[in-house]
């Protein structure tokens, strides 16, 4: 699955400079109550481990990458 791109430059046609991160979770521990049964054998992240992916994607140098988190 890839990213959307926003439709202002995609409707100018202007080459985008930098890139665009993904953050890809494992099952997230605060979610294993509601949605454990859906995903056997996933192992749990933390939900800073996450929060922290999701700043260094936003806030962070990184970019055009692919962050995973696993526990």
């Amino acid at each position: 699955m890839w990213p959307r791109v926003d439709p202002l430059q995609r409707k100018r046609s202007l080459r985008c400079w930098y890139g665009l991160d993904v953050v890809s979770p494992s099952l997230v521990e605060d979610s294993q109550e509601r949605y454990g049964t859906l995903f056997p054998g996933y192992n749990l992240v933390p939900m800073g481990k996450l929060v922290n992916a999701y700043l260094l994607s936003v806030e962070g140098a990184v970019n055009g990458r692919i962050l995973k988190v696993y526990s």
